[in-house]
């Protein structure tokens, strides 16, 4: 996980000099992308200089798709199709234990896949499936120029795995195809709830997602429900925070900056607590966020042009707020020297990608059309203002309470 962070990333840490695994503490992250956990496992082994630990050692709750055959063909979108038909047979579930690495499940969702692998291979798809799903598949099958599938094990095959990684609820699928299906989900998410439960009463150390899945556009939350559960049945000693800032305005390898916040109590009383804002504090701030909430707030007021002194100032603003808030902030935005290579580097990248104009050192043409439509832009931004709004709730919330 280390070897595929670096290689993939360029990645900072920021994390106490003297961190380290404490038995009987929750941690919690904040679901940014389907890379966090190599990324988290493979910064945080090193940052809590893991291999002089023997014990504890860190758990870990993952939804239960990962351990369906499968996965590594289905969650990435763009696979090409001689790599998704390699894929589709690999099935690493098994191995996952020796990892420390535990099923969650959700009573209300499930993957399509997994869905249809508890139901007669037989069945017609318009005896299964909602009307949108199986319109899915036949553009699929459209595409690919293949037969349209018509049964259910037409459909369990490597062209489809994508399709069979999208999440379904039941409004989705055939009530009398489904109801014996749903049931047993039911059943397999309380067995996994209280399997995490029992971990936590034992004193391991577990990290868990609250938010159950990677944000699709930025912004935080919802959380599911059972953390308040795992909290008030598992009776951890102490929360700790993990935040994870992808940063991909670069000219070089997507940057990512992994922080650690120091422990809180965890909250007391009935209900699902209110971690969000801390969860929130955990993620560090990076140029591109202040960059692309600066340059979309400028073209919403009108403006067509910036300075580059503009950026720098808005630059040491931001992180002004998140020292005060208490919250990590890339090590390379600390030097006035480092802060200026990176505003510069940002820039770049989104001059390449058509938002901007650099137009000598003091002026910087704002490309509104580009800039308005691009969607890593409005990710970053909607990242940096919805950190901004649950820090502003922060003073209501468990992150909050007595830090240790």
């Amino acid at each position: 996980m280390y070897a595929y962070a670096r290689a993939a990333h360029r990645v900072r840490v920021v994390a106490p000099a003297d961190e380290r695994i404490v038995k009987g503490t929750l941690y919690l992250a904040a679901h940014r992308a389907e890379t966090d956990v190599p990324i988290i496992c493979g910064a945080y082994y090193f940052a809590a200089r893991v291999w002089g630990q023997r014990n504890p050692r860190l758990h870990f709750a993952a939804r239960d798709d990962l351990f369906q055959p499968g996965f590594f063909a289905g969650f990435p979108p763009s696979l090409p199709r001689p790599l998704r038909r390699a894929l589709y047979p690999v099935a690493i579930g098994r191995y996952l234990s020796y990892v420390r690495v535990h099923p969650i499940s959700s009573a209300v969702t499930m993957k399509l896949g997994q869905a249809l692998a508890l139901v007669d291979p037989e069945l017609q798809l318009e005896q299964t499936l909602s009307a949108p799903l199986r319109e899915g598949a036949l553009a699929r099958a459209r595409e690919l120029g293949v037969m349209a599938p018509s049964r259910v094990e037409d459909l369990l095959h490597s062209d489809y795995a994508d399709l069979l990684w999208q999440n379904v609820e039941a409004s989705d699928l055939s009530d009398q195809a489904f109801d014996r299906a749903w049931s047993r989900r039911a059943a397999a998410a309380k067995d996994d709830l209280r399997a995490i439960i029992d971990l936590v009463r034992e004193g391991e150390a577990l990290l868990l997602f609250p938010e159950g899945r990677p944000s699709p556009d930025g912004d935080l939350g919802p959380l599911r429900r059972g953390l308040g559960a795992v909290i008030r049945r598992g009776k951890p000693e102490r929360l700790r925070a993990f935040g994870l800032a992808y940063d991909p305005l670069t000219t070089g390898r997507d940057t990512v900056v992994f922080g650690v916040l120091e422990s809180v109590d965890p909250p007391t009383g009935a209900g699902e607590p209110d971690v969000l804002p801390y969860l929130a504090r955990a993620i560090p701030l990076t140029s591109g966020q202040v960059v692309a909430a600066t340059l979309l707030e400028a073209i919403h007021a009108g403006a067509t042009t910036l300075t580059p002194a503009a950026l720098d100032a808005a630059l040491i603003e931001a992180r002004s707020e998140a020292l005060a808030a208490g919250r990590p902030v890339d090590p390379l935005l600390d030097e006035k020297s480092s802060r200026r290579r990176i505003l510069e580097d940002t820039l770049r990248a989104i001059e390449r990608r058509g938002g901007v104009s650099v137009e000598g050192a003091r002026s910087i043409g704002l490309v509104n059309g580009a800039l308005s439509v691009d969607p890593l832009i409005a990710r970053l931004a909607t990242e940096h203002r919805s950190v901004k709004r649950e820090l502003l709730r922060d003073g209501s919330s468990v992150g909050a309470r007595r830090r240790v």
